[in-house]
């Protein structure tokens, strides 16, 4: 994946016609969720970040990508917005490897605790950056993470994706790997989460993880300098 980040000011590149393009911002976890399912497709895609504070006139102008990241720019040109919708067209339009599960109820009970999760995110977003009461903040994650910790219970698997990450996992990876850089550190152990907590080590060393993931002080890095827009986290 690219350091750099084109800013305002920037040309838009010219697509190679052979390769996918992802619109990206390096430490997003909106965009790490396409660039984890990329990855685990063994697709070939070329990756453009951007810099989303100080964005191109182009990229923020788009009526299709309306200045967010992530962007999927197919073959023919078009440009899919939004997470979900661009890792299920990626499953749809390269089939080889599916992640998402067969049976239609499980592929279902899937999607919908990808849609849940996004009860978790005020939480989340406050406990990584040390904002409200840290506690209450905890105790609310921990409850919602209840849910998940129940369906790999029930599976009695690894993964939510069975002997191997799914869909699911990828979708949720992003954010849970980002609990160690908490402001506060989150309580995400074998006694209080076993079964996420075996989860977690086992994403850890999963192969589309290791390549995209960036390393735990990098965003700690940022997320002390998000407000200050530190130059060379864009270089």
């Amino acid at each position: 994946m690219p350091i750099t980040h084109i800013s305002k000011g920037s040309s838009r590149p010219t697509k190679p016609k052979d390769k996918l393009r992802l619109y990206n911002m390096r430490f997003c976890p909106f965009a790490e969720r396409a660039r984890l399912v990329l990855a685990a497709k063994g697709l070939d895609y070329e990756c453009v970040n951007v810099n989303l504070k100080r964005k191109p006139d182009w990229f923020q102008s788009d009526p299709d990508c309306e200045g967010k990241v992530p962007a999927l720019e197919t073959m023919d040109g078009k440009l899919i917005p939004e997470s979900v919708i661009i890792c299920e067209f990626l499953e749809d339009q390269y089939p080889k490897i599916q992640f998402y599960p067969s049976d239609p109820y499980l592929k279902s009970r899937q999607k919908l605790l990808i849609q849940r999760f996004d009860r978790v995110m005020s939480s989340y977003f406050r406990l990584l950056n040390g904002t409200g009461d840290a506690e209450e903040n905890v105790l609310q994650l921990t409850r919602h993470f209840q849910t998940y910790e129940q369906e790999l219970f029930v599976s009695n698997t690894v993964f939510f994706g069975g002997e191997k990450p799914g869909m699911l996992d990828y979708f949720l990876w992003p954010f849970f790997g980002r609990l160690p850089t908490a402001e506060h550190e989150f309580p995400m152990n074998a006694e209080n989460l076993p079964k996420l907590s075996a989860w977690f080590g086992g994403m850890r060393e999963d192969p589309a993880v290791k390549q995209v993931s960036v390393s735990d002080e990098l965003l700690r890095r940022f997320a002390r300098n998000m407000d200050k827009e530190e130059a060379q986290l864009y270089e």
